[in-house]
């Protein structure tokens, strides 16, 4: 489930919309001096919408520079990139919304083109879902199969924690634990973070229905 962005410069009045965390369709995020904003670069094509097709170390790492919701962060928030429309100032980052496109690596052909692929995207998602996988003691492999996903090893190397998507992937293991449609092995570790952190609600679903499972209002 990605996020909604906006970039924010107030000097030239510029701010750019764009999302992170939808691996499965964009490469990253690129800023391009021509089209003179910021891009999520389709894995379709791998093109920015002025036809350059950018290099690796092109793509812009936003992990440490987009906040969670209300500003949270990992550690000191990073200055963005130079605004590209008037190269003024670094840009800040907010996040605008959190959409559901239900679980990600899940396509209706069964394809998955991502596979075999090293890019900045992918490498962002499955080094927060390592760092899910320690918290909660899951089996990385198991996730990663959850994900229909593979590891970019080229890039996987000196990352930094991205706070929005590993609190996405955190909510959804979760979420997949409540509703009973995990397909992975659900630890201890799991279960007790989902009982220490949901007891409530769980109890409030089950004694206002006693007669469907409390997971059919979870969906």
């Amino acid at each position: 489930m990605p996020y909604d962005i906006r970039s924010n410069w107030s000097a030239c009045n510029h701010g750019d919309e764009f999302v992170i965390g939808l691996w499965p369709d964009h490469l990253g995020l690129y800023v391009c001096r021509n089209c003179r904003e910021l891009v999520n670069v389709p894995l379709t094509t791998g093109s920015c919408k002025c036809g350059h097709q950018p290099a690796i170390e092109e793509y812009y790492d936003y992990a440490g520079a987009i906040p969670y919701f209300g500003g949270q962060s990992i550690g000191q928030i990073e200055p963005g990139p130079d605004c590209p429309k008037c190269g003024g100032a670094r840009l800040t980052f907010e996040a605008t919304s959190h959409f559901n496109v239900g679980r990600l690596g899940t396509t209706d052909d069964n394809q998955r083109p991502w596979i075999g692929k090293d890019y900045l995207e992918k490498a962002i998602f499955v080094y927060a879902l390592m760092a899910v996988c320690a918290e909660f003691e899951l089996d990385p492999e198991e996730i990663l199969q959850h994900y229909n996903l593979d590891v970019p090893a080229s890039l996987i190397a000196h990352r930094r924690l991205s706070l929005p998507i590993l609190l996405d992937i955190r909510n959804h293991l979760k979420a997949a634990v409540m509703a009973e449609e995990a397909t992975f092995t659900v630890t201890d570790q799991l279960h007790r973070t989902i009982e220490e952190e949901m007891g409530d609600m769980l109890q409030l679903i089950q004694g206002s229905r006693k007669r469907t499972p409390w997971w059919q209002f979870w969906k």
